[in-house]
């Protein structure tokens, strides 16, 4: 599990309100969750960043997100 982070998790306010995202704010994560072949879902703006983007928050992008902030220790 991630102890030494938290995830960034938002819900989709599409038609699918219930599921429930991961929003990723840091580009060098984005960059490796997109190599490991995750694609996003849809992008979210908010006052500091007009282009967050948003994985489905499923057990496998938890695991590559784990091993993104493993590698970077």
């Amino acid at each position: 599990m991630l102890q030494h982070r938290q995830l960034d998790l938002c819900k989709s306010k599409d038609e699918k309100e219930n599921e429930i995202m991961y929003l990723c704010r840091r580009m060098k994560l984005c960059g490796f969750l997109l190599k490991k072949g995750f694609n996003y879902e849809k992008i979210i703006a908010d006052k500091y960043n007009p282009r967050y983007n948003c994985f489905k928050n499923t057990p496998e992008l938890k695991n590559a997100v784990e091993e993104y902030y493993a590698q970077i220790k």
